[in-house]
Parts: C-alpha cells; structure tokens; sequence
C-alpha cells in the first residue's frame, strides 16, 4: 500500500511524506552504525512504513481541530462557540447581521481649484458599510433590533462599540467564531451582489484578484476621465440599494425584502422596537463620554471652562459658576460636528450645551480635521488655521497633496465635506428676501419644527427607481 491511498488528504498527505523520509533517514542512520535490522519492523518489505503511517495519521485526527489545521483549514465551519449565539430569527429586525465591504472600483472626486478650474484625482477605494436584516433580507436604514451579528474585528469589539450597541440601543452582540464568514451568510451575499450588479459593470473595476479578466477589460488605461466619480457612486449605490430591497429574493420564495417587512408587521403582527425619542434627540449619548477638568484662573479674571482636544469649551452656566473650578465633567459629542457638546457633571446634573471658543465653534468640522488642524497648529506650521486665511492656507496644502497621491485626495475629499455640510464663518452670507416676501423656513423657524402628520404608504412589487 503506498502512502497516497493511505491518506486522500492533500495537506496531510505531504506530512505523511515528510515524516517517511525521515524514518529512512533513520534507518540508513541505523545502518551506518551497524545497528541489527533483521528486527521487526524493520524485516518486512515496507520497513515499518505503514505502521508509521497509521501511527501520524491516527495522531493528526485524534481531534477535528487538530486535523483540519495541519489539512490547511483557515477557519471552521460550523464549530461550536463559548459566546452566546443568535438565536433564528422568528420575524423581521430579529437578528441583523453588519459587515463592511471593500468596492473594487477605482474612483474620482472633481473639486474646484482658487481659480474656479476644475481638477479630477483618483482617490482610494472607499468601504461600504452594511445592515441587512436576516428574516426579510431587507437592507435597513432604520429602526432597532435584537441581536447584532458582526465579525471579530478590532474595531467592532472595541468597548465604544459595545456601550453604543448594549448600552445606548439595547440589543444583544453576536461576534461569532473568528475567521468564520459563512457565520454571516445573508451579508456575505448581499456584498456578492452588489459586486456583480453594480462593481464589475463599472470603469475601473479593479477584479477579484491581479489575474481577473475583468480587470483587463475595464481599465480606463489612467484616463480620470472615465472613471466613475464619488458623487456619482453614491447615486448608483442608493439606487441599487433601492432595487434590491425591491426585488424578488430566491430565498423569500419570489417575494421582495421590502413584502417580507410588510408581511412580518401587519401580517404576523410582529412588534418593531423604535429607538426612543429622547435617545433619538440626544444620539451624542451613543458615544463613551470623555472626561475633562473644569479650569480657570481667578487672579487673572479667566472664566471655568474645559479643554477638549485642544480647544476650550464654556456656556453661560459654566463661565459663571466658580465653585465648578477643579471638578470633572463628562463630556458628549458628535464627532461629525465638534463645534458644540454636552456636559454633565459626576451626579447627573446637565451643565449643559458647550461651545467651542473662537472660530472652531462657527465652522463644522469633524474630528478627523479636528486632530490635522491642531496638530500643524502645534508643529508651528499652520498658525491661526481656523480662520479664513488659514483655512485658505490648509486646503490649499491638501490640494498639493492630492496631485500626488490617492491618499491625498482622499483627504482632500473628506476635508471638503466636512466643510461643506453647512454653512461656516468663512461661507458667503444669505441674501436677504426683499420687503414683501414671505421668509423661507430655517431651522429655527416654527414651520420647519412642526410635527408632520405621517401618510401611509403601500409597499408594492418591482423595481422602485428611487429609495423611499
């Protein structure tokens, strides 16, 4: 019997192998020092080879786990876990499932130079981050869940993840085994679909692996011109998404996620959990407070306030009150939108909305820019960045990098958005309606605040260009 019909494992098969020449080895040793090797096994015609080779195999499989490494096996299917599991989901938002994935397109962004020209850089690849519901397979936009099901990532199970998922939402966590994708089958073909729908039709489709034909074929040969811009793929992608929650699914019997929701609510009756209102109000909340000091300076006549990342933070409460000097506050924040955040004090008590002090309360910025601004401000090369010539200053340095880099580009793009989600110190005023014309509705004015009475909408079948 020779050793490839004693194991039909290829991985194992080569160890058997290896393990052979060394048990020849032995024997030729044996023999050079005159050792007798008229004893068994050693008399027989495969020298102890088989028995050997019953022997290692035996000990490779003595468990599941040891075989199926020593096989090759990356990760296991189907292996039991420690943690709590989700249960089957029964109805809709039961159990979701999270998961980011990579587009293999290669992108543009088109910004406008000082001048007014126009400029297109390829930036990187951007992620798509993903929550589709396992009973409908509905990608969902709203509303809470029970069970949370992601991947054993650093950043998913880092403790700001948790509190906001346990805590804030109040829903269970399902990390899985390590290294298991198929724990998440629903998500994993979602990203499959939107890989051969939209990615693979695109210009720049960068392909599985550096062999794929597809990546040949959808080169644009470094043409920007052709390549498909970030705005652009945001359109694209809302509409995919829309034609997915509104198509019929193999695994709904024909039916569309969007008539699995309808039918799991007001077929089965099944109850959605809604985050509350106040929660809703105060998503600040979700994040892990950050603990600051109040300070202040009576002999200098300096009002309390705190330092957070580098910029100081007060409101009239606190900037009045001195017996607050010395104590900690916790501090919450929007990390899309420093220019504010709330502070509570170590019994509860709300202290309040704080804003930051000089420019960096009147420009949206995110933390991101927060860190890049303070940072140069630091290294003495961007003095004064949050004011108009700094700023000027700063973009005007992100734009040289982004002729040079995709990375640059890439910062250049969020740089920009950040800047241009709302109005600034630096952005042009409104221009004021003419006497005898009614004021368009602001944010603060009663109109835009008032309740809107809720229309009931029908979930029909087909495609739906848009998303509702």
């Amino acid at each position: 019997m020779s050793v490839d019909q004693i194991s039909t494992d290829d991985g194992l098969r080569l160890r058997v192998r290896s393990l052979t020449k060394l048990h020849l080895a032995f024997l030729d040793r044996c023999r050079t020092l005159g050792l007798a090797s008229a004893d068994y096994p050693f008399n027989t015609d495969h020298m102890g080879i088989r028995s050997l080779a019953r022997t290692v195999r035996a000990e490779c499989l003595r468990t599941f786990e040891r075989g199926a490494r020593l096989a090759g096996a990356s990760h296991f299917k189907g292996l039991p876990s420690d943690s709590p599991s989700a249960p089957a989901a029964r109805q809709a938002l039961d159990v979701v499932e999270f998961d980011g994935h990579r587009l293999d397109v290669r992108l543009k962004v088109v910004v406008r130079d000082p001048l007014g020209f126009e400029q297109e850089f390829e930036i990187e690849r951007i992620w798509l981050l993903v929550i589709v519901d396992v009973w409908s397979r509905a990608v969902l936009g709203y509303a809470t869940w029970q069970w949370f099901k992601l991947d054993n990532a650093k950043a998913n199970l880092a403790g700001d993840v948790q509190y906001a998922l346990a805590d804030f939402i109040g829903c269970f966590i399902d990390a899985g085994p390590a290294h298991s994708p198929d724990d998440r089958p629903y998500i994993e073909r979602f990203f499959g679909t939107v890989a051969s729908s939209l990615s693979s039709r695109l210009p720049g489709y960068t392909g599985t692996n550096a062999r794929d034909i597809r990546r040949a074929l959808a080169d644009p040969k470094g043409n920007l011109r052709l390549y498909v811009s970030l705005d652009e793929l945001e359109d694209l992608l809302e509409a995919a998404l829309a034609q997915y929650n509104a198509s019929p699914h193999n695994g709904l019997n024909g039916r569309t996620p969007l008539e699995a929701v309808e039918h799991s609510v007001r077929g089965r009756g099944a109850m959605l959990n809604w985050l509350p209102e106040a929660k809703r109000r105060t998503l600040c909340l979700m994040h892990t407070p950050y603990t600051a000091t109040v300070r202040g300076y009576l002999d200098q006549g300096q009002r309390p306030h705190v330092n957070f990342h580098g910029v100081r933070y007060t409101n009239t409460l606190l900037a009045s009150t001195a017996f607050l000097l010395g104590t900690k506050l916790r501090l919450y924040y929007n990390s899309q939108d420093l220019r504010t955040v709330r502070a509570f004090a170590d019994d509860g008590a709300e202290i309040g909305v704080l804003k930051a002090q000089g420019a960096w309360g009147e420009i949206l910025h995110d933390f991101k820019l927060r860190q890049e601004v303070v940072r140069l401000r630091g290294r003495k090369h961007l003095a004064g960045a949050m004011n108009h010539e700094g700023l000027t200053r700063f973009i005007e340095d992100k734009l040289a990098k982004a002729k040079r880099s995709r990375k640059g580009a890439s910062e250049l793009t969020q740089t920009l958005r950040a800047l241009a989600a709302a109005p600034t110190s630096v952005s042009p005023p409104v221009p004021v309606p003419p006497a005898g014309h009614d004021e368009p509705a602001t944010s603060a004015s009663p109109s835009a605040t008032a309740r809107v009475k809720p229309r009931r909408l029908s979930i029909p079948s087909g495609y739906v260009g848009s998303l509702p």
